[in-house]
């Protein structure tokens, strides 16, 4: 819950993601009627690095977690997708490179992991990406 708890903190403080998204900032799923912009947070996995030895100091957790921006779809399909990389910038810049005390949570890092293709459901009219981020902290 740690790594969540740092992303959520920082996406919620950014003026940048507020812009888009005001506080649509959700854990696990979309609720149902939301209106878009938004974004998803979810936690995918954590590594815990074991200390070489008892003097070598507290454990390292590195927790992946995945955002997903999700926007609505333009039918021109302009609009809406410069939208979807405007908020993906939001949160990058949100994001990268963190450091310090983090709601609570010493963090040592948070980086880009990899961001995925841009998707879209024709079905609902929505554009998303996701991107995973590793937050490497103390435990």
């Amino acid at each position: 819950m740690r790594a969540e708890q740092v992303v959520y903190t920082l996406l919620a403080a950014d003026a940048g993601v507020a812009a888009i998204v005001g506080t649509r900032i959700y854990p696990g799923a979309l609720p149902q009627r939301t209106i878009l912009p938004a974004l998803v947070y979810s936690h995918v996995d954590t590594v815990d690095l074991e200390p070489i030895d008892a003097q070598a100091g507290g454990l390292i957790a590195l927790g992946r977690i995945q955002v997903n921006a999700l926007v609505n779809d333009d039918p021109s399909g302009v609009s809406g997708y410069a939208q979807l990389k405007a908020l993906g910038e939001a949160v990058r810049a949100a994001l990268s490179f963190a450091s310090g005390s983090i709601a609570g949570v010493t963090v040592v890092s948070v980086l880009r992991d990899q961001a995925l293709p841009d998707q879209r459901d024709d079905d609902v009219g929505v554009l998303f990406q996701s991107t995973d981020f590793i937050v490497t902290h103390y435990v």
